[in-house]
């Protein structure tokens, strides 16, 4: 959940009905009027954060999701990726993600940059710093990593 670039609370939301798994990113206005949009079918949404352009990034199964506040998605896969954690957007304003053992940067023109963290085996929630670079939470280890991408 967090607060977007229009002032409504966004969050991700997961139902089963029918047996079938329902996925979408909902908006809430202070007002209390509710809006959602689907996902495609087993997305998975995970964490989501107001991006320094106006949208909602989340993770999902597929990789990183952009979404606008009209509703439209755009979806960047993440190559060889099992399992996304988390995403926030950094002191250069790109969104940077935990992936596996490895850790991702994504402008928001859509360029992408994977780099693996030394010894990480299961990483998930990450914090930029001013200098550039993250503490990273890995949670197979139980530690926390510092990390440093390369210039």
């Amino acid at each position: 959940m967090t607060e977007g670039p229009d002032g409504a609370v966004w969050f991700t939301q997961s139902e089963e009905y029918d047996a079938k798994q329902r996925e979408g990113i909902g908006r809430l206005t202070s007002g209390g009027k509710y809006r959602k949009w689907p996902l495609p079918a087993n997305s998975s949404p995970g964490a989501l954060v107001a991006g320094p352009d106006r949208a909602l990034w989340l993770t999902d199964s597929a990789g990183i999701s952009r979404i606008d506040t009209d509703g439209d998605l755009t979806r960047y896969p993440v190559r060889n990726a099992t399992y996304l954690g988390d995403i926030v957007v950094g002191t250069d304003r790109s969104l940077w993600f935990t992936a596996d053992h490895r850790i991702g940067r994504l402008t928001t023109e859509g360029r992408m940059t994977l780099w693996p963290v030394p010894d990480a085996e299961d990483l998930g929630a990450l914090v930029p710093l001013e200098d550039g670079s993250f503490w990273l939470a890995d949670r197979k280890a139980d530690v926390l990593r510092r990390f440093t991408p390369p210039q």
